[in-house]
C-alpha cells in the first residue's frame, strides 16, 4: 500500500477516478505491481495507525494499515509481523524478510 497525502494532486485524480466509475480497472492495474489505491481505503500520513506485514497464500507479503487486518479465524496459522509505528518501518522490515526468505519479492 502506498501513502498518498491528503490534498495532493493523486488524491484528488483517484477520487475523481470513484466518480466517474473506473475505479476498479485503475486499481485492479496497480494491484498488479504491488500498489493498493482504493480510494476509499487511502490513508493519510496523519493518521495514527499501526502498520502489519501479512503473508499472502502466493507467499509474497503486503503492508496494510491495522483498519484493513484480515479477520483471523481460530486455528488458522497466517503469517504477520507488527505492528510498526510508520509505514516506513514495515517497508524496510519487509525488506528483511525478504532477505531472510521468509517473503517472497514483488
Amino acid at each position: 500500500m502506498i501513502t498518498i497525502h491528503q490534498g495532493s494532486a493523486l488524491a484528488h485524480f483517484l477520487k475523481s477516478l470513484q466518480r466517474e466509475g473506473v475505479t476498479k480497472r485503475v486499481s485492479l492495474s496497480l494491484h498488479r505491481i504491488g500498489i493498493n489505491s482504493r480510494p476509499d481505503k487511502l490513508h493519510t500520513m496523519n493518521d495514527a495507525t499501526e502498520w502489519y506485514i501479512v503473508k499472502q497464500p502466493e507467499g509474497h507479503c503486503a503492508i496494510v494499515p491495522q483498519a484493513d487486518l484480515p479477520p483471523t479465524t481460530e486455528g488458522e496459522t497466517s503469517q504477520k509481523w507488527g505492528p510498526f509505528a510508520s509505514q516506513g518501518e514495515a517497508i524496510a522490515r519487509r525488506v528483511g524478510l525478504i532477505r531472510a526468505g521468509k517473503c517472497q519479492p514483488l
